[in-house]
């Protein structure tokens, strides 16, 4: 699903879809090498969902500082 929508991005030129999916992939890498359990249990849960907001939050708002809100 994640290669058609790229696709779309790239070939309509559409810079938010393409950034967005762009946003969503490095987030997520991210997200695994950072927040991957490392403890057992509830803990482990929480430090997940902590972890995959911030991951999220600061990816996307680092995208759109640089690239949308960019003056051409």
């Amino acid at each position: 699903m994640i290669m058609p929508i790229c696709g779309i991005g790239f070939w309509s030129r559409n810079r938010i879809l393409y950034g967005s999916i762009t946003v969503f992939i490095v987030g997520f890498v991210i997200w695994i090498m950072i927040g991957f359990p490392i403890l057992l249990g509830f803990s482990s849960l929480i430090l997940n969902y902590i972890t995959k907001i911030a991951t999220f939050s600061i990816v996307t708002s680092l995208f759109i500082e640089r690239v949308c809100l960019k003056k051409k």
